[in-house]
């Protein structure tokens, strides 16, 4: 968790540094990894707005998410770069974070991947991608505290299925995190008196 902590914080500094603020969205288009916790974690200390979208978005879903969000930073892996990098420029989205899953796979398996990743990024054009590792390098910035929020801004803009129409953004503020991690805690206090 102290990993966790450190590297979550300087993921919020690498943000601020590139000029995400407060309240600017960012799309995660992650699977679940410990880069996505990191990131989320990161978004918050930073006071962005996190979209987390699902990994398996067509290229026209995300064209729709990236647009209706106006988002204009995306954290993905190079699996999903094929479909993500094209999108710069013909939506908000200007800069793309890639960050290997090798990066935090033991060895022998981190090789293996590094190998697949380089193949599912050969011939994209890769021009304003950054890499994930660079902003968990370096000392841990200090006195960095995380971005006032109040209760009722945004936190997180989540998107329906859609099965109605048109997929709609639902807006969870803080409030609504919080009270769901005390209703989590809550529930698991129960069960254990059971």
């Amino acid at each position: 968790y102290r990993r966790v902590l450190e590297d979550a914080t300087k993921f919020a500094a690498g943000l601020r540094e590139r000029g995400v603020k407060k309240g600017d969205k960012v799309v995660l288009l992650l699977p679940n990894s410990p880069q996505f916790v990191i990131a989320y974690y990161g978004l918050l200390k930073a006071g962005a707005v996190i979209v987390p979208l699902n990994p398996l978005s067509s290229e026209r879903e995300l064209t729709f998410f990236l647009t209706d969000s106006g988002a204009q930073t995306a954290v993905t892996i190079p699996l999903f770069l094929g479909k993500l990098a094209p999108l710069v420029g013909k939506t908000p989205l200007r800069r793309v974070i890639c960050s290997r899953l090798s990066d935090f796979l033991p060895f022998p398996l981190n090789l293996v991947m590094r190998l697949q990743e380089r193949k599912q990024t050969r011939g994209l054009r890769l021009e304003g991608l950054e890499p994930f590792s660079a902003l968990l390098r370096g000392p841990l910035p200090a006195g960095l505290s995380p971005q006032p929020v109040l209760p009722e801004d945004t936190a997180c803009l989540i998107y329906s299925g859609g099965t109605t129409g048109v997929a709609k953004g639902i807006m969870l503020s803080h409030f609504n995190l919080v009270a769901n991690a005390h209703q989590i805690s809550a529930w698991g206090r129960l069960s254990a008196e059971k």
